[in-house]
């Protein structure tokens, strides 16, 4: 019986967890540094474009298309694909805010359904099934997909730290 008022109080530890999860996600510091990695790319970039026309004026002039010309753009887009496609995999976890939420109010009805009707509500090879088990089930589903979010998170932080690394002025 302990392991049914246990459950609303993990649910809320579950939502505080998850709050925390996506904060890193849309926290201020996490948007900062994409801005300032993006601001950053830009600006190098134009530099070096700006470096890469004095280079090569006589040819640009002349009306050929420098190798090089070709390759920097190249390079560049692959630059700007890298910031694009981390920016894409943050705003995909929109849904999966709320999409939690959800599996945790599902797992807060089925504590107070539990509350007001504590009987097995099904025998299944033997356990018996109460509405607090499927609660539990949904706080199991729920901590399988924040571990899944910080491991994304991290993985979107170390890309960045990557992008912003390459960003450093070269000694």
């Amino acid at each position: 019986m302990a392991y049914a008022y246990a459950l609303p109080a993990t649910i809320v530890l579950m939502g505080l967890a998850n709050h925390v999860v996506f904060r890193s996600f849309y926290g201020e510091d996490f948007r900062g540094r994409f801005a300032r990695a993006q601001g950053g790319l830009r600006e190098r970039m134009l530099r070096a474009n700006s470096e890469m026309e004095e280079r090569h004026r006589a040819s640009i002039e002349a009306g050929e298309e420098p190798r090089e010309l070709v390759e920097f753009g190249e390079l560049w887009r692959k630059r700007l694909a890298v910031l694009n496609t981390l920016n894409a995999e943050r705003e995909r976890m929109d849904g999966h805010v709320v999409f939690i939420y959800y599996m945790l109010m599902l797992g807060l009805l089925n504590s107070f359904l539990f509350f007001v009707y504590p009987g097995a509500l099904t025998d299944v090879a033997g356990v018996t099934v109460t509405a607090a088990t499927i609660g539990w089930g949904f706080i199991l589903f729920t901590s399988a997909l924040l571990v899944l979010y910080q491991l994304s998170y991290r993985r979107l932080a170390a890309s960045l730290g990557e992008t912003e690394r390459g960003l450093q002025p070269q000694p």
